[in-house]
């Protein structure tokens, strides 16, 4: 996960940002943004996984932590649901960093429904319907 340019990482990079703050940007939390805080410790990303009926047991080491969510998952589409919601907190995060548009989880909602519809063009054709069909539930 050290791969996404976090503050963490920016921070450990000598590089700077604004006000030299390196806190996430998505929480009042106050907590350094690693990749880790960003898509599971943060309030607004358990929101968004919530609205997926996803639940990270943060006790757990990484790799213990998806195989229990990906076991107690109820649908076949872990895996896109992973992708996808990870992809739009990140683009939550990019779009109030970069453009100014504060985070919002009906925001991120509405863009994941919409992202989801899109890639679902790419499924075979039973799994697409059972994929939209997931999708549109969530609304």
């Amino acid at each position: 996960m050290d791969r996404l340019h976090t503050r963490n990482i920016i921070r450990r990079k000598n590089l700077k940002v604004d006000n030299d703050d390196y806190t996430c940007v998505l929480c009042p939390l106050g907590r350094e943004e690693t990749a880790f805080h960003l898509f599971f410790g943060c309030p607004f990303s358990q929101d968004c996984w919530r609205q997926l009926n996803i639940h990270w047991n943060l006790n757990l080491d990484f790799q213990s932590m998806m195989e229990e969510a990906k076991h107690q998952s109820t649908n076949d589409f872990f895996g896109e649901l992973f992708l996808l919601g990870t992809w739009l907190i990140w683009k939550q995060r990019n779009d109030f960093i970069f453009r100014g548009i504060v985070p919002s989880l009906v925001g991120w909602k509405r863009d994941f429904i919409n992202e989801a519809l899109l890639q679902a063009h790419r499924m075979a054709l039973d799994k697409r319907v059972s994929f939209t069909n997931l999708v549109r539930n969530l609304t």
